[in-house]
């Protein structure tokens, strides 16, 4: 059921970043990362989304699909245009089990330029951004904690990363360039 949800998602997600499907993928990129929130409040990722720096406003930011892959979690997103991408914010809700509080946390990356998970896209490829572990940096009972961003260790190879989001691709396109990146 888990992998339905995030398979519809996904589908959702690819229109995203400009408000109507993306049907043609020639020019477009798959872009993924691996990141480790177990350190931060929340221990279950409810959003991702990277913004394009070199996009107008209206065409900026793309949320990411998601699945859960050893501790961490796989981010990714089939339809990225070319362009100068960093994390703009994620969210996580604290779980246990099944049952989830209505809490969302959310972690923002600051003003435009100053994130640093960074990643530039070529068109028509499939782009690695990195493995990143979010921690908890002031704690305090009257302010929000902070968080800082480090590289980390991969929770997951690159090949298993990318069967997870060749499982979920529908477009040919997408398809074989998820099959070519995983020689």
């Amino acid at each position: 059921m888990a992998r339905l949800m995030v398979i519809a998602l996904s589908l959702f997600l690819l229109g995203c970043a400009t408000g109507t499907p993306i049907k043609d993928f020639t020019n477009r990129s798959v872009v993924y990362s691996w990141i480790d929130v177990s350190d931060i409040p929340g221990n279950k990722l409810v959003m991702y989304e990277m913004r394009n720096l070199s996009a107008p406003n209206n065409e900026r930011y793309y949320q990411m699909g998601w699945e859960k892959v050893g501790s961490g979690y796989l981010v990714w997103h089939q339809g990225f245009n070319g362009g100068q991408y960093e994390a703009h914010r994620l969210q996580t809700m604290a779980c246990a089990g099944p049952l989830c509080t209505n809490t969302i946390n959310e972690y923002g990356f600051g003003p435009n330029g100053t994130s640093p998970i960074k990643t530039t896209v070529k068109a028509g490829g499939v782009h690695f951004a990195g493995c990143y572990a979010f921690y908890q940096t002031k704690r305090g009972f009257f302010r929000p904690g902070e968080f800082d961003t480090r590289k980390a260790r991969c929770g997951a190879s690159k090949r298993q990363m990318l069967s997870i989001i060749l499982q979920n691709a529908q477009d040919p396109v997408v398809v074989s360039r998820l099959k070519r990146a995983m020689r």
